[in-house]
């Protein structure tokens, strides 16, 4: 009894899922970085 694993996704499939996550992430960093550098000016002109 041999293990056979699970043909992997085509390639233009997985391309395009780990675009889409790249995106998002790059998204998300751009948004968290902004508003953590705006809490920091506003925290600089409030002192």
């Amino acid at each position: 009894m041999t293990f056979v694993p699970p043909e992997l996704p085509s390639r233009p499939f997985t391309l395009g899922a780990e675009h889409r996550t790249l995106r998002t992430t790059r998204r998300s960093l751009r948004i968290f970085s902004l508003l953590f550098s705006l809490l920091m000016v506003i925290a600089i002109a409030l002192r």
